[in-house]
């Protein structure tokens, strides 16, 4: 009878010791999970990947890495000159992706949250022999798709959020744009086969000098993206925009779009195919068509605006497309109760 148990303590301090080494590694993989860590060849490998992507100069000065926490990018440098003479250059002080790590098991990677603090952007034309029609390669969603190519997993974007951005844009030798103080906040929920739902929300940010967005809510949906940017050069398909207050409406690729604007005014005012200045007030409830070669606007008022065509912003990041604003001088009132033009 001793011995029986004898042995059945033997089995018990066997399967304790065995837990208890378990356990070990387990809090020591854990507390290892949470110190930062830097590995010279995953940064060149990501560095590459961006730099094939963006079609410019990319540099990275310093990448770590958190098992737990996510990845975080100090001093991105990117940079690029187009055919014709125009230049859009950015820094990045600092980059933080965080993501859930238990989905990569089942082949999904779930990012929590990409956070872009202070970026500084330069979009440079005034050495540009003509204007083009596009500033720039730049980088789009099909680049996107491409970098996601690479990540054998199915990637849902929760959050991307910028915090204090600033913008120049330089046209004809002198800075026209100072952009500050902006906050974006994007959720998204990015799948296999170019698909996109999400929101952007604005929260009292000052744009351009005085214009002022104020509780600005955006639904998106995105269908055959791919297709779209081949086809109409678009970064948002579909969705509704219900503003009130003070917007702004800058570098808008948006395809059959439902607007709806109570008392607002736009000192500035810049879409995808032309670029202008003035003071557009009233009230528009109207439905915009920016479908292939056609814009439609109802019952628009407004002072010293013009369009200029072959000028855009195709292939800027979608954080700067929203906040790209080219100023001319001022022309002489302007009153328009129906626009059709043909943009093609």
């Amino acid at each position: 009878m001793k011995i029986g148990l004898l042995g059945l303590t033997r089995k018990r301090r066997t399967i304790t010791v065995i837990l208890s080494v378990l356990l070990g590694i387990t809090a020591t993989l854990i507390i290892i999970g949470f110190i930062p860590f830097s590995n010279k060849g995953i940064k060149n490998n990501i560095e590459s990947v961006l730099k094939e992507s963006m079609h410019g100069s990319l540099t990275i000065d310093k990448m770590t890495i958190a098992l737990w926490t996510g990845i975080t990018l100090e001093n991105v440098h990117y940079s690029q000159n187009g055919d014709r003479g125009e230049s859009v250059s950015c820094v990045l002080p600092r980059i933080s992706v965080s993501y859930y790590l238990l989905p990569i098991v089942f082949k999904h990677l779930i990012v929590k949250n990409i956070r872009l603090e202070q970026p500084e952007i330069t979009l440079e034309l005034s050495s540009a022999k003509s204007l083009p029609k596009e500033a720039g390669k730049g980088f789009s969603f099909d680049d996107l798709n491409r970098v996601l190519e690479t990540i054998p997993y199915t990637v849902i974007i929760r959050n991307i959020s910028v915090v204090d951005a600033h913008t120049v844009v330089v046209l004809d030798n002198r800075q026209a744009v100072d952009c500050k103080g902006m906050n974006l906040s994007m959720n998204v929920g990015l799948k296999r086969g170019l698909s996109l739902e999400g929101h952007l929300t604005f929260s009292e940010s000052e744009f351009f000098r005085t214009l002022r967005v104020s509780r600005l809510k955006m639904s998106v949906r995105i269908k055959d993206m791919e297709a779209e940017v081949d086809n109409c050069h678009s970064y948002l398909y579909g969705g509704n925009l219900s503003i009130n207050g003070n917007v702004n409406l800058a570098g808008a690729y948006l395809n059959k779009l439902s607007l709806s604007l109570e008392n607002f005014k736009l000192d500035d005012w810049y879409h995808s195919t032309g670029i202008g200045q003035g003071n557009l007030t009233g009230k528009v409830d109207a439905k915009m068509n920016l479908a292939p070669g056609k814009l439609n606007i109802d019952s628009l008022s407004g002072k010293g605006w013009v369009k200029m065509t072959n000028v855009g912003a195709h292939g800027i990041p979608l954080q700067k497309n929203l906040l790209v604003l080219l100023v001319i001088p001022k022309l002489s009132e302007m009153k328009f109760s129906r626009i059709t033009s043909d943009l093609a």
